[in-house]
């Protein structure tokens, strides 16, 4: 049972009073009432339905429950002042009544459609807007990275390269793939030219480099190969996604690919 505040006594009283002179059986095993208080508002919900209740002040009755369905936007309460006129004189108490249930309601409805506003509509549209910028810092972040470990490789190849590749199991060779995909591929990623087979290929290399180097302690040890595996992450979503409008790749082969799907 649900009450207004402050009549939670009342009805628990009432409800542990006897209720027969002579009780039966069914009465002398009833299970003991819950009774809950409303002081301000509650929110009662599941699945299918948002039931919404406010206590209201009013010179009418010590508590009254106000009773706001929310999907259906239909409001219900039993035996309250109307603050219009008729039988019962308009008087400051009857009008705050009427002017509370307004500003709850307004209040309400204000907050909910105005945070579905934002979140569903400006906000969203605003982050679709910017998702080419998005695609095109990726891409530039992700090319300046892979060339800042590609270029060494070329440039520095009597500094060990080999000798390290071969340590971790790999052909001494691999170091010119290494190089030449870091390097090549981080300019087709700024550039968003071939941009899925190139973050591909990149996201396969950083695969191998988590198997076979960042691995050694185990890979409950996310913290010796997490770099490696963001790398990876973020070449195999733009290959799934592709290199945005602000790419060569659009006006080259996506926007070809779009108009044939229309």
């Amino acid at each position: 049972m649900i009450v207004p505040a402050p009549t939670k006594a009342y009805f628990e009283n009432v409800i542990n009073a006897p209720h027969a002179l002579e009780p039966d059986a069914q009465q002398r095993a009833m299970k003991p009432a819950s009774v809950q208080e409303v002081k301000d508002t509650m929110s009662l919900k599941d699945d299918t339905v948002e039931i919404n209740l406010i206590n209201i002040p009013n010179p009418h009755v010590e508590g009254m429950l106000l009773v706001h369905v929310v999907k259906d936007n239909i409001v219900w309460v039993t035996d309250l002042i109307s603050p219009r006129g008729g039988p019962i004189p308009r008087n400051p108490g009857t009008a705050a009544v009427g002017e509370r249930h307004a500003f709850l309601l307004k209040c309400r409805s204000f907050r909910r459609s105005g945070v579905k506003w934002f979140c569903g509509s400006l906000l969203m549209k605003s982050l679709n807007r910017l998702q080419p910028v998005g695609l095109l810092a990726l891409r530039v972040v992700l090319g300046i990275i892979f060339f800042a470990h590609g270029y060494p490789k070329l440039a520095h190849l009597g500094s060990g390269m080999q000798g390290f590749f071969v340590q971790h199991g790999l052909p001494g060779y691999f170091v010119y793939i290494s190089g030449v995909l870091e390097v090549f591929g981080s300019l087709l990623l700024v550039l968003g030219l071939f941009t899925r087979p190139a973050a591909l290929l990149l996201a396969i290399e950083m695969g191998v480099a988590i198997w076979k180097v960042h691995s050694a302690k185990g890979y409950l040890a996310v913290h010796e190969y997490e770099f490696p595996l963001t790398l990876a992450m973020a070449c195999f979503a733009l290959a799934t996604i592709g290199a945005g409008t602000l790419s060569l790749d659009s006006p080259l082969f996506e926007r070809g690919r779009n108009s044939k799907r229309g």
